[in-house]
């Protein structure tokens, strides 16, 4: 889920890619919905990163952190 840091609102319209543990491209163009969320199916047992290429208007894309 995206939010705002400061009111702690809920954002939609984030963009996200997801990797796995490999840091292999799972799938991308990822976009946070109304309720800011993403789904994503048939995903295996492991580790998994979200990395957000794209902030909704009027705020800054966040960087990404180490997986461990």
């Amino acid at each position: 889920m995206k939010t705002d840091d400061t009111k702690q609102l809920l954002l939609s319209d984030a963009v996200f890619r997801l990797l796995d543990g490999d840091s292999n491209l799972i799938a991308s163009e990822l976009v946070t919905d109304q309720g800011c969320r993403l789904k994503v199916k048939n995903l295996a047992v492991g580790i998994f990163q979200f990395i957000e290429t794209k902030a909704p208007d009027g705020y800054e894309r966040d960087e990404p952190r180490s997986l461990l």
